[in-house]
């Protein structure tokens, strides 16, 4: 019985999940024409939960994946600045956390933000996500933390296959 009901919790919180974090094709959410032109970029990723941290997942780890895999491709990377208003930043959201005791639901959010114009008004200038990649997971405390890199590399490696598309 208790398997039952561990069983329905975790399909209705990966539904809910799936609400905030649209699963499916890995291209379904990109933009790869927002790609092209585009020089260099700087990256973030944001804190993570605890209970990812206590998996042994670090920020520090999931910046490095990153960074590697871009430079290995021949992606720009700005590492003097980041989060400056207008200029391309290539962010790394994970959300989520332990809903049944032992379980953890997350969603990784790979996204580009970079300045835009809006077309009603050109001297109206914004920032805005212009291209996005999401996954949904599922892990127990037994998880390595090298599932998760993985899963967030398969991400960035979409990403560079489409800015490398865009700018041979």
């Amino acid at each position: 019985m208790k398997y039952l009901i561990n069983l329905i919790v975790i399909s209705v919180w990966t539904i809910i999940l799936s609400a905030l974090c649209i699963e499916g094709n890995a291209r379904a959410m990109s933009s790869p024409s927002s790609l092209k032109g585009l020089k260099a970029m700087a990256v973030g990723v944001s804190e993570l939960p605890r209970e990812l941290k206590d998996i042994g997942l670090t920020e520090e780890s999931l910046y490095g994946t990153v960074v590697s895999t871009l430079k290995r491709s021949g992606v720009k990377i700005n590492i003097e600045r980041y989060a400056i208003a207008g200029e391309p930043d290539l962010l790394v959201d994970i959300f989520g956390g332990e809903f049944i005791e032992g379980v953890i639901t997350y969603c990784i959010d790979v996204r580009l933000d970079q300045a835009v114009v809006l077309e009603r008004d050109r001297r109206l200038r914004s920032d805005a996500t212009t291209w996005s990649q999401k996954f949904i997971g599922v892990a127990g405390y037994g998880t390595k933390p090298d599932v998760i890199r993985k899963q967030l590399k398969t991400l960035i490696d979409v990403f560079v296959e489409e800015y490398l598309e865009k700018n041979p």
